[in-house]
């Protein structure tokens, strides 16, 4: 693949590129390892079949791991396995997503570990309110700075 994608073959990686990450990683529906699987078997590319991996490890590992990303603190994003940048309306609907009995872990940071500081005050209430989400849906959302 070329950086100005001028060839066809550079083109044609760039939208599979797209392409995996757009199913992989839906807000709408979720994509677990079988799912990565099939989607793996259709990927052409080395480099997507790699990511694709990549991802399924990280489902297997056990329990996920939400990282919020406080930049705009009134309005953070959320980052769990292959699904980045999520607002909080879409962490709410993944977390619906998950089968019943998922392990997810809340990523804490202590002041001086993000720019700008946020509050633990302020952590906790997302994390308490997503907490409830998830219980609603038999998922089992902990700290993981325990």
């Amino acid at each position: 693949m070329t950086p100005d994608y001028r060839s066809s073959g550079s083109r044609g990686a760039a939208l599979e590129q797209g392409l995996v990450f757009a199913i992989a990683g839906g807000s709408n529906w979720i994509c677990p390892p079988d799912k990565l699987a099939r989607l793996a078997a259709l990927a052409w590319t080395i480099s997507q079949r790699q990511q694709i991996e990549s991802w399924t490890r990280q489902w297997e590992q056990g329990s996920a791991l939400i990282n919020p990303s406080w930049s705009a603190e009134d309005n953070p994003t959320f980052s769990v396995l292959q699904y980045v940048s999520l607002t909080e309306e879409q962490l709410r609907a993944k977390l619906a997503q998950f089968p019943r009995g998922t392990q997810v872990l809340w990523q804490f940071w202590q002041p001086g570990q993000i720019a700008p500081p946020v509050s633990m005050a302020k952590q906790e209430a997302f994390y308490e309110r997503m907490r409830a989400i998830a219980e609603q849906h038999g998922i089992v959302l902990g700290k993981a700075n325990d």
